[in-house]
């Protein structure tokens, strides 16, 4: 029989992309105001927190870089993010983001992996146990790299989904396509 202090509880993560994936990409949101939730993701986010799912996300922030508003203005979005869905009962454990320009060719731009570097020292997930979810191919590049299963959101997608996974304009190949993030949770419930 295994010591009870030999056995820890695996935490298992999704990561998420912000603009585009949780709220409306307004092409450098910059003020708290500007947030908009995308339809199904309070609905999305409940049924992955109730299948034990710690929730992360993970952005480029590029416009701190470019002068556009500054890493307080950053912070004081995901205050608001993170405020509008905590009046819906869900609960964001982090965020993370990188605040530089593509041209900088820092580690923690999405598809680099340096923001789950971050979130690896931090909460020591498993790759096997997380999905990423995003709308770029930045998202999918990264969860590929890293090993975690990918979902990438493509409003756009045909009411026929049986081409998930292939055939996608402008996009990498994701594990799965979806339409939204409820449908995102959905498969997620269904394939553990």
């Amino acid at each position: 029989m295994r010591n009870v202090k030999e056995i820890t509880l695996i935490k298992r993560y999704v990561f998420l992309d912000r603009d585009g994936t949780l709220n409306v990409d307004t092409h450098y949101l910059s003020h708290p105001d500007q947030v908009v939730l995308l339809p199904g993701v309070v609905q999305g986010l409940h049924y992955l927190q109730a299948m034990g799912f710690r929730l992360i996300v993970l952005t480029n922030q590029s416009g701190v870089a470019r002068g556009y508003f500054n890493e307080t203005q950053v912070t004081a979005v995901h205050a608001r993010l993170r405020g509008m869905l905590m009046a819906e009962g869900v609960i964001l454990d982090a965020f993370y983001f990188c605040p530089h320009a593509p041209d900088d060719h820092c580690a923690c731009r999405k598809p680099r992996p340096g923001l789950l570097d971050q979130v690896r020292r931090d909460h020591n997930f498993n790759p096997e146990q997380a999905y990423i979810i995003g709308d770029k191919d930045s998202d999918i590049v990264m969860g590929k790299v890293a090993g975690i299963r990918t979902i990438l959101v493509c409003p756009d997608l045909p009411a026929d989904s049986s081409q998930r996974g292939s055939d996608t304009a402008n996009c990498v190949t994701p594990d799965f396509l979806v339409k939204n993030l409820v449908e995102a949770a959905m498969l997620i419930i269904s394939t553990g």
